[in-house]
């Protein structure tokens, strides 16, 4: 049975970069793909996954196939129920996890950071890297044999010169040609999980009534009675924020579980210290936090 699962990964250190993961099981292998979302170059040096399943990390080498964009394939085999995951990032002798994401029920710890760019570390010989390789159906081509090839496409376009503005050497090397094709939204990367969502959860009828333009659903905690919305909010009928939040009574202090800029929606206008929302909005454009804010109706 074919299984799929998509999970929003966040910068470690507080940033605005963002990553979508979507995992595809079938027959015992999972693959999958990472889309790397606001970050201002692509990140340089080797890629991979760290997953924490259990008490075990399992890593997963990332094979590069567009501009901020990259696959996976393994055989371990994976339940995806309950899981961690951190990209991994070796440059110049540092191993740093530069994203990280859970399902709704874990939390991220430190341990568990560190943990899994201690684990990628232990990759250090070439018999190692080359199973990783096999285990993923990568091939490992010698750099004169893609110079070679690039030079034989030159030749039939160039008449023989090997300039260094040929598109094959450039699409090669820097993937721009490849990037051109690649603009999916952030909203359009994650737009079928949503759709699952909104498709197996009840309404939230009075964020739907006070906030223009919008639409919110429950999502229940199965482990007690709380429970969080997920909204969309439109702009000339198109997704223009995507929206997270909890129920309560007003506090000072925003809940500690909401990432980015959470702002205090109260239900009755007349009584801002009451029952209400803190919410937090991402852009649907890019998946940057904002700040919004809306007039109760």
């Amino acid at each position: 049975m074919l299984f799929k699962k998509t999970l929003v990964l966040s910068g470690v250190d507080g940033g605005n970069e963002k990553a979508v993961i979507t995992f595809e099981r079938e027959n015992g292998d999972t693959k999958g793909q990472v889309k790397l979302y606001n970050f201002r170059e692509e990140p340089k040096g080797i890629l991979s996954l760290g997953l924490k399943e259990g008490e075990r990390i399992i890593k997963i080498g990332l094979t590069k196939i567009g501009y901020m964009k990259y696959s996976f394939l393994t055989q371990v085999p994976l339940e995806l129920n309950e899981f961690s995951v951190a990209v991994v990032n070796i440059y110049q002798g540092e191993t740093k996890a530069i994203l990280h994401g859970s399902t709704q029920n874990l939390k991220i710890t430190e341990e568990f950071l560190a943990q899994a760019a201690l684990e990628m570390e232990e990759i250090k010989t070439m018999t190692e890297c080359k199973q990783i390789l096999d285990n993923n159906n990568i091939e490992l081509a010698d750099s004169s044999e893609i110079e070679t090839l690039i030079d034989e496409e030159c030749s039939k376009s160039c008449e023989g010169e090997k300039c260094s503005s040929c598109k094959y050497r450039y699409a090669f090397f820097t993937g721009e040609e490849e990037s051109s094709q690649d603009n999916q939204t952030f909203y359009e990367s994650i737009s079928d999980e949503i759709d699952k969502l909104f498709s197996t959860h009840s309404e939230e009828e009075f964020l739907e009534q006070i906030i223009p333009f919008s639409k919110w659903i429950k999502i229940e905690n199965e482990d007690n009675d709380d429970y969080y919305v997920l909204g969309l909010i439109y702009e000339n009928d198109k997704v223009k924020y995507i929206c997270y939040g909890v129920p309560g009574m007003y506090n000072v202090t925003p809940p500690s579980s909401l990432d980015g800029y959470a702002e205090w929606l109260p239900l009755d206008s007349t009584k801002e210290e009451d029952y209400g929302y803190w919410l937090t909005y991402q852009d649907a454009e890019n998946g940057e936090n904002v700040k919004a804010s809306f007039t109760v109706v």
